[in-house]
């Protein structure tokens, strides 16, 4: 740690609590201002590895940042104040930003994701590239997954009080059973495919304003396996 670090007293974000007992191994260069991380992070919610840059002024609270982040196991549930639809990730990415909890993060990732926990599917072979700000997320991702493949291009903002959708999607083989999203029969497995383009504000099916237009939907039904 360098010298000055040492005779400075920090007052961390209350955000940070949330990884609970960390330790840190690699190098750290710089002011508490201005500094590279270069190593890697072990916390009660997961592993961080880095190499990456953050600064801020004096008169600013939230860092600055951009490098490269990898995460093991990180669980984002947790990390998020409780969120219990998500939970581990496993990411590579190339990022840029500022800000790290829900309600103040501007943050650039490119990278892949090697698995993603929601609603307890895990979902494999992710790439990304967008923009999260602020329960926003505006950009590409490309998933293949054994369960789904799916090419989305558009902006999801769960920011507003009532959710906006403006986005393609291009959906082919999604077992929605094994995704945890619908299961019409207990031994029948229910896939979908279809092209989506929906630009529409709706926090249910019941107030939903705008259009949805689905074109070459198919729906099918088979026995489950075993």
């Amino acid at each position: 740690m360098p010298e000055a670090w040492q005779r400075t007293t920090i007052e961390l974000p209350e955000y940070l609590y949330a990884f609970g007992d960390m330790l840190f191994t690699g190098t750290l260069n710089g002011s508490l201002n201005d500094f590279t991380a270069h190593g890697a992070l072990r916390t009660d919610i997961g592993k961080l590895r880095s190499n990456i840059q953050l600064s801020k002024s004096e008169e600013d609270t939230l860092y600055q940042y951009e490098g490269w982040l990898e995460t093991q196991a990180m669980d984002l549930g947790r990390l998020f104040n409780g969120i219990d639809y998500v939970g581990k990730l496993n990411m590579q990415a190339n990022v840029s930003g500022r800000g790290f909890s829900v309600d103040n993060v501007n943050i650039n990732l490119d990278g892949n994701i090697n698995s993603l926990d929601v609603l307890g599917h895990d979902y494999q072979n992710i790439s990304l590239d967008g923009v999260f700000t602020e329960r926003k997320f505006s950009g590409m991702m490309f998933v293949d997954d054994p369960d789904i493949l799916l090419d989305f291009s558009g902006v999801v903002d769960f920011g507003e009080e009532t959710p906006e959708f403006d986005f393609r999607a291009n959906i082919d083989n999604a077992r929605l059973s094994k995704l945890n999203f619908f299961q019409r029969e207990a031994l029948n497995e229910s896939v979908l495919s279809a092209q989506l383009m929906i630009n529409a504000r709706a926090s249910s099916l019941d107030n939903l304003e705008g259009v949805i237009n689905i074109r070459d939907i198919v729906y099918e039904e088979y026995a489950l396996d075993g």
